[in-house]
């Protein structure tokens, strides 16, 4: 993994289900928790665009943590 590099990403729930309901307390979970995780791995977020069954993110990986970022915020 490449420090500084710009990565565009995507995550699918289990079986395309309708887990990431669109309420404010999943949005503000969601959100909470990839701020948190964006902070402790060194990660820069440009954009985000969270669906029902799916997330997309525009980020830059500063310090090529990316993996532990996406361990943490999935587990």
């Amino acid at each position: 993994m490449i420090p500084g590099q710009l990565i565009a990403a995507d995550r699918v729930s289990l079986e395309h289900r309708f887990m990431l309901r669109p309420d404010p307390q999943m949005r503000e979970l969601f959100f909470f928790l990839l701020g948190f995780f964006a902070r402790v791995h060194g990660l820069r977020i440009y954009a985000v665009a969270l669906m029902s069954t799916h997330y997309h993110l525009l980020f830059t990986d500063v310090h090529g943590r990316r993996g532990d970022f996406f361990r943490d915020f999935h587990s």
